[in-house]
């Protein structure tokens, strides 16, 4: 190399137009191999045909990119793909079917990459399987295993024949006696007898098992015993295993009339005779008696009349000391969530006064036979027990227990462990004394959250009214709302909703219920009132429907108002039932002052006089305490609309309406479709709950006894299955 060859390496003349420019090594480098994957580029002569790209250059891996990724003139050439038709869509394609190259392409509609469909017009038939050659046609192969379509003839999936160009040789084939070969591929002849019966192999149906044979009796085994041809029911001979069965007409599982002995219950049988009425489904010994005086449900040779003492058409726990008052509230609710729905038990009157809350099982004789939670010193805790389904959204129905003499409401969340009722989840408590609060209770859901929302009563509020001056008894109602979360400790403040009276001694709040009154599917409160009149002078008993959820509202704001007339107090209010079955919900009112419970069906759009716009009116006689209580309950008869439980403690009693289109009129409770009965002074009817006590799926009825022997009280339950 001469003195100035390593300048020629190192410098280069650049010429261009009118210019000319000097490149160091790296500059140089640069421009020849601008991606620096180590090829030169195609404008200076080289071979890398992308040099702005380092991973396309000569012996790249061909991608599927649409580019020549290898420089070799030629796109995506190493990454075309096969594509075959797929007619039964199961996957697989046909190999001799149409068939499509592409290249990086989706794949077509239509079309799959697999192969080896034995049948692409069948997508139950895939890929080829084990086969074995059966060259005599007799369904059994032999030979090695071969991956075969199930079409390809003279081949079987079955392996065990022994002779297989014989088509009377196979597994199961009949041994005859004329012929020396094994017919049966058992390993021996027909003159054989390899069981030991006496029965030569072609004598017999199966010489490997001695019970089998001419010679034996047929029995329900699901074999043939004589080797007769028949097995069990279709062989006349059978014997042992046959059971008698009856024709069960109904198809209730209990049969009457004909009978057949059989190995199989034959179709439309049951193996009992015991149905009373095999025409009827709902009459057999499987079924509780229900309140009618036409039918023997249970078939016990006798009907239920429905008028019955409840005691011993149900189960009651009796109270504990005399003034307990147990049973002044009642209701179902599983607590400490251990699976099992607890009679819930308020009595206020006992632990001094403080009251005491009892939860019992089904099986409970005394209320204390379960758990108990207290009330504080004279609070008189209990006086109402309602289940509010869900208040926290847990998924988990909770309990308000009143406590209306201490003016406070106690909220038990399930779960929640509460050791008693000043130890509640949740109190709400208002800072009047004398306000009464809890006298009534109502649970419905106004903001569709899927949270219960809670509606309480306080009739003993006092209203400021001119010059600041007290209106007494003029009451309230207040509206909790139901939250995953909230404090302990909660006033008249936290309500979401306030509806004050006006009227002094007007008692709003004495009752109270949330109904989706006019039907725009969230519910509204309703409060009873007492109407004074300008001049106080008057006595107009009347049910205010208030359209607003939240805020603060006098009585004057009601929507409407449905007035009983006067001398006409509202003692009962239930809402949220569906008595007509037409989907909207309807309103009960009870007036203890006319012995009556009056139904309007809902939506109700206007003011009205409850006596001329009822549907239905319920009615006792006087001193029976009609209307009392009320509360609908879900359908009980089978017919899709729910019933109406009303309560006359004076009587004392309850009786039951079933619900219906046809139930409008009025009816005395001596025709009511149930009427319980108790001892006089025992307070049944006083106060209801529901709740699954046995876990059978169909709610129990629960019945408060405040007045039970001394006022010791008690609760009874009824199976709701017997109505």
């Amino acid at each position: 190399m001469s003195p100035g060859a390593p300048l020629k390496t190192l410098w280069l003349l650049v010429l261009t137009a009118g210019c000319s420019t000097w490149l160091d090594r790296d500059d140089l480098k640069s421009r020849l191999d601008a991606d620096g994957d180590g090829y030169t580029t195609t404008t200076f002569d080289g071979p890398d045909c992308d040099d702005e790209d380092a991973s396309v250059h000569p012996g790249a891996p061909e991608l599927c990119d649409g580019l020549d990724s290898d420089c070799d003139g030629l796109g995506d050439e190493d990454v075309w793909l096969t594509f075959y038709a797929d007619v039964d869509g199961d996957g697989l394609g046909d190999e001799a079917a149409p068939q499509l190259e592409r290249a990086c392409d989706p794949v077509p509609q239509g079309f799959v990459t697999d192969v080896g469909d034995c049948d692409d017009g069948d997508p139950a038939v895939g890929l080829p399987s084990e086969r074995y050659d059966d060259l005599d046609g007799d369904g059994y192969g032999d030979g090695e295993a071969k991956l075969l379509c199930p079409a390809t003839p003279n081949t079987t999936e079955i392996l065990g024949d022994c002779d297989d160009g014989d088509a009377s040789v196979f597994p199961g084939a009949p041994e005859t006696c004329s012929d020396a070969e094994d017919k049966n591929c058992d390993g021996s002849v027909g003159r054989v007898d390899l069981d030991g019966d006496g029965h030569i192999a072609c004598e017999e149906c199966d010489d490997s098992d001695a019970a089998i044979s001419p010679d034996a009796d047929e029995i329900c085994d699901g074999q043939d015993n004589d080797c007769d041809g028949l097995t069990d029911d279709e062989d006349d001979s059978v014997g042992a295993g046959r059971l008698t069965y009856y024709l069960d007409g109904d198809g209730d599982g209990h049969g009457a009339g004909s009978s057949r002995r059989a190995c199989e219950p034959p179709a439309g049988s049951a193996d009992t005779d015991d149905d009373c009425d095999d025409t009827n489904s709902e009459i057999s010994p499987s079924h509780v008696e229900r309140c009618d005086t036409t039918a023997d449900d249970d078939c016990d040779g006798a009907t239920t009349d429905c008028a019955a003492r409840l005691d011993t058409l149900g189960a009651c726990a009796e109270g504990v000391s005399v003034g307990d008052e147990a049973g002044r509230g009642v209701d179902g609710v599983d607590l400490n969530l251990d699976g099992a729905v607890a009679l819930s038990i308020g009595a206020p009157g006992a632990n001094a006064g403080g009251g005491r809350l009892y939860l019992v099982g089904p099986d409970a004789a005394r209320v204390d036979e379960g758990d108990e939670l207290e009330g504080g010193g004279g609070s008189g805790a209990g006086a109402l027990v309602l289940t509010v389904p869900d208040f926290d959204g847990d998924g988990h129905d909770d309990l308000a227990v009143a406590a209306p003499d201490d003016d406070a409401v106690h909220l038990l969340l399930a779960g929640g462990g509460a050791a008693s009722l000043g130890g509640a989840d949740v109190t709400l408590r208002h800072q009047e004394s004398g306000a009464a609060l809890g006298a009534a209770l109502s649970v419905g859901e106004v903001q569709g959250d899927g949270r219960a929302d809670l509606l309480i009563g306080a009739p003993g509020v006092d209203a400021v009214g001119l010059l600041g001056l007290p209106v007494t008894d003029s009451g309230a109602v207040y509206l909790l709302i139901g939250a995953a979360s909230s404090s302990a400790a909660l006033n008249e403040a936290n309500a979401a909703l306030t509806l004050l009276g006006e009227d002094s001694t007007g008692g709003l709040g004495a009752a109270v219920a949330l109904s989706d009154w006019d039907n725009d599917g969230l519910d509204e409160p309703l409060a009873s009132n007492i109407d004074r009149g300008s001049l106080g002078l008057s006595n107009n008993g009347e049910v205010l429907l208030f359209s607003a959820v939240s805020g603060e509202w006098m009585a004057q704001d009601a929507e409407f108002v449905l007035s009983l007339g006067s001398g006409v107090i509202t003692t009962a209010l239930a809402g949220g039932g569906d008595l007509n079955g037409d989907g909207k919900a309807d309103l009960a009112i009870g007036s203890t002052d006319s012995e009556s419970v009056w139904v309007l069906l809902g939506p109700i759009t206007k003011n009205l006089t409850v006596s001329s716009s009822a549907s239905l009116r319920v009615k006792g006689d006087s001193g029976d305490g009609v209307g009392a209580s009320a509360r609908f309950v879900p359908d009980l008869d089978g017919d899709g609309d729910d019933e109406l439980l009303i309560g006359a403690p004076e009587e004392p009693g309850a009786v039951l309406i079933y619900g219906g289109a046809a139930r409008t009129g009025t009816i005395n409770t001596s025709a009511a479709d149930l009427r319980l009965s108790g001892d006089v002074g025992d307070g049944l009817g006083a106060a209801f709950g529901l709740g699954d006590l046995d876990g059978d799926g169909a709610d129990e009825l629960l019945f408060g006894l405040p007045g039970l022997d001394g006022d010791r009280g008690g609760a009874c339950w009824l199976d709701g299955q017997r109505l």
